[in-house]
């Protein structure tokens, strides 16, 4: 029993164990370190046999096993606090596979406005700052993931909840709908902190209320977005500046009577102006003269009354409301040549006409602006020009009415909230202030009634007498 050696298990609370020295083991059953008086582990005999056989092998082996798992606890440990591990905790660590660190959720995408799947994504938390690594960082193991950067990034900002999504037709979507959400949001007690477009004819307006930031969409691709984006669930409200068709009411049969007024809703009027560039001479066009021009059948200004030259063709795109209304209102069945170059914003098109003497195209009254507008005849009838009156009264040719379409099925309570700001005074104004004809009629009040009048409008001379006679003259 004399030739018996122990070591003490008690690393890192004794320097016996820290330095693995062995200890003779003295006839007694129980053998205490001399240091800290914790049971010693016997391990082999002087010279390196081991004890007891297959027994004693197994025995050596155990303690080993203990010796490193306890340093490796310890020394792992130490490794956070201090800037370089022990040789005791290195190599004890060396035995075992490198710990992988745990894995950390990827950030979700920030999705694109047009196309939110839900009405009010869910806002992503903040990205927790990490602390920076030791001056001296320690090489990782085989398989473990890099250390980190030496200074850590600033959390991005979270992106805020889209509580509403409108998109549709660019003549809406322009000027109107941006400028009707804005003051829509501050109607709800928002606080408006501004636009950004991510793409072309798309805006992200974000708004804040106590402390809490939120986000409206406006696509202004087309009134065909509208429908397909109402079909599949991608917007709340569609903007359009003509009337839905048959085949899209089917196809929306699911969302409701897309025709019935609580779908369907005319938020203004608008003129469908044909315009010319400011030098152009003709004062004025009619339906049939205007078709001839942009189905290609007459390519030259002197065929229609104006002088010589080369007609050019500008025109709006395929998705464009306006289009279908010039479609139905004056090529009727007869296609757009196509020589015409197609614009998707109306404000690009004015402008291409602007530039362009023998340019010749059709946009929404708010967009006329750089351009000359011609007056417009329908068969015998006189020319009249795009104005608010003649807009507000429909005589005017290419009189239209614009829409905001939303589904039955809405469960947003700001759809409904939006509707009625559109269609209220406070939303009229500004269909007027962006160049709309809105649904109100203005009445001028009369404040006094001249004496001259006849006496059924107020005044001194009773009808059918000569100076009532002269007055209504």
């Amino acid at each position: 029993m004399a030739n018996r050696m122990g070591m003490c298990p008690n690393i890192g609370n004794c320097s016996v164990a820290n330095s693995r020295t062995q200890v003779p083991l003295t006839e007694e059953e129980n053998a205490a370190c001399p240091e800290c008086g914790r049971l010693l582990i016997t391990v082999a005999a002087p010279g390196g046999k081991s004890m007891g056989g297959g027994r004693g092998k197994l025995a050596a082996a155990a303690a080993l096993l203990l010796l490193a798992g306890g340093a490796a606890a310890y020394f792992g440990g130490l490794v956070g606090t201090r800037e370089q591990a022990s040789p005791v905790a290195v190599a004890a660590s060396a035995s075992q596979p490198a710990p992988q660190p745990m894995p950390r959720p990827a950030a979700p995408a920030t999705p694109p406005a047009v196309s939110q799947p839900q009405s009010a994504p869910v806002q992503s938390a903040p990205a927790r700052s990490e602390p920076a690594p030791p001056s001296q960082p320690s090489k990782p193991a085989d398989g473990a993931a890099p250390a980190a950067a030496p200074a850590a990034a600033p959390a991005p900002a979270p992106e805020a909840p889209v509580i509403l999504r409108i998109s549709g037709s660019n003549t809406i979507g322009a000027k109107f709908g941006p400028t009707l959400v804005e003051r829509f949001l501050a109607s709800e007690g928002y606080s408006v902190v501004g636009r950004r477009s991510p793409v072309a004819d798309e805006l992200i307006i974000t708004a804040t209320r106590d402390g809490k930031q939120v986000a409206v969409t406006v696509a202004a691709h087309g009134s065909a977005t509208a429908f397909s984006d109402l079909e599949q669930g991608k917007t709340d409200i569609g903007m359009a500046s003509r009337p839905i068709s048959a085949a899209e009411v089917n196809r929306l049969k699911t969302l409701g009577d897309m025709t019935s007024p609580s779908n369907e809703n005319v938020v203004a009027l608008d003129g469908l102006a044909v315009v010319v560039h400011r030098s152009n001479p003709l004062a004025a066009l009619s339906t049939a003269q205007i078709r001839d021009l942009f189905n290609g059948k007459a390519t030259d200004w002197s065929q229609v009354g104006g002088r010589a030259g080369p007609v050019h063709l500008f025109a709006r795109d395929h998705n464009s409301g306006t289009f279908d209304t010039f479609q139905a209102l004056v090529l009727g069945k007869t296609p757009l040549s196509d020589k015409a170059q197609r614009f998707e914003d109306s404000r690009e098109l004015a402008n291409a006409v602007a530039a362009d003497p023998n340019g010749i195209g059709f946009i929404g009254l708010p967009y006329i602006g750089p351009t000359k507008a011609l007056a417009v005849a329908e068969k015998d009838a006189n020319p009249l020009l795009p104005t608010v009156f003649t807009v507000s009264t429909e005589d005017y040719p290419l009189s239209r009415r614009l829409f905001l379409y939303v589904p039955t099925t809405s469960i947003n309570p700001l759809v409904l909230n939006f509707i009625e700001f559109a269609l209220s005074p406070a939303g009229q104004g500004i269909a007027a202030e962006v160049g709309f004809v809105p649904l109100t009629i203005d009445s001028d009040i009369v404040t006094s009634v001249p004496e001259t009048a006849p006496a059924y409008f107020g005044g001194k001379h009773p009808a059918g007498t000569a100076e009532s006679a002269r007055a209504e003259r």
